[in-house]
């Protein structure tokens, strides 16, 4: 899997690795184009793609940043790497230490909107 590389420059913002657990960085962000705007920091969640070819040439699976779209759910800016902190060490100190029996996930499907949708559900004694 190819992982992504610090420091991360995109549009016109250079994203610095301050700390990492698992899919979840906290990062440092500067703007290139003001460089005496403040710092920003964010929290993301590192997404996984698939392996997958496009226009003919194959990607390898690789960590993706948060796009635009998942700003909210997948991303969060802070101004106060103090803010930044304690939601990251709070997020950090609650993911599972272990990995869910398979066999108590089902799976649900169903139509919303004129789509096919699926869910999977663990059972509460997972």
């Amino acid at each position: 899997m190819k992982k992504l590389d610090f420091p991360v420059i995109k549009n016109k913002f250079e994203h610095e690795l301050i700390k990492r657990s698992g899919n979840w960085v906290l990062i440092e962000q500067h703007n290139l184009m003001y460089p005496e705007a403040p710092i920003k920091y964010e929290l993301w969640r590192i997404k996984i793609s698939k392996p997958a070819n496009v226009w003919g040439k194959d990607l390898p699976e690789m960590e993706l940043m948060p796009t635009a779209k998942q700003w909210g759910e997948n991303g969060w800016t802070y101004c106060k790497l103090e803010d930044a902190e304690q939601d990251y060490n709070e997020i950090v100190s609650n993911l599972p230490t272990r990995t869910p029996n398979l066999s108590t996930i089902s799976e649900k499907r169903y139509v919303h909107r004129g789509k096919r949708k699926t869910r999977l559900f663990v059972s509460a004694d997972s």
